[in-house]
């Protein structure tokens, strides 16, 4: 598999200075001290005007967990609406909680996933905030993500979560997911 850098910018100048300096793609956010969210349509407009590197926009209507309510998912349909004709893939992850258990919400996922076909989307962060972390992943592959986003890459995390034990590429390939991890 091919390595690139992708670097997560929160604004437009930021972006522009990521791709003079070598990035291979954009992650598009907002709000950097909540982990992200949905940024404005007048940056991708103003970076997709002076790049021609790929640029993936996250859709994130708040920082916090990933469990949003009915009008935040109406609100994430609404942006992948608005900013599909100038993205070039979206970002986003969405969980709920099954009697305590935060699992893949997959049917919000999937119908994100339809609604910005043919742009690929990556599953968000939301990966590392589920309680059992290769059923998520298989979860995340059946909803049509084409790569997955985590956190927890370079040290790895035990079965319990915590620091140390296997590296998430190789939880990846135990999960059975032939798909791209990002950290």
């Amino acid at each position: 598999m091919k390595k690139y850098l992708e670097i997560a910018c929160f604004n437009a100048p930021s972006a522009l200075i990521a791709a003079s300096a070598g990035a291979d793609r954009i992650e598009l956010c907002a709000d950097r001290s909540v982990g992200g969210t949905t940024p404005l349509l007048a940056d991708l407009e103003a970076i997709k005007a002076e790049v021609k590197i790929p640029v993936m926009v996250m859709i994130r209507p708040r920082g916090g967990d990933f469990i949003y309510s009915n009008e935040e998912f109406t609100q994430m349909e609404e942006d992948i609406g608005r900013f599909r004709e100038l993205a070039d893939g979206f970002v986003f992850g969405i969980l709920k909680d099954e009697e305590g258990v935060t699992v893949v919400d997959k049917q919000r996922n999937s119908e994100l996933v339809e609604l910005a076909r043919p742009l690929p989307c990556t599953f968000h962060r939301a990966v590392d905030a589920t309680s059992d972390y290769h059923a998520a992943i298989r979860e995340v592959a059946a909803c049509g993500f084409k790569a997955v986003g985590t956190g927890d890459y370079a040290g790895g995390r035990s079965e319990e979560g915590g620091a140390g034990g296997a590296s998430e590429g190789d939880k990846v390939r135990r999960s059975g997911n032939k798909k791209a991890l990002q950290a």
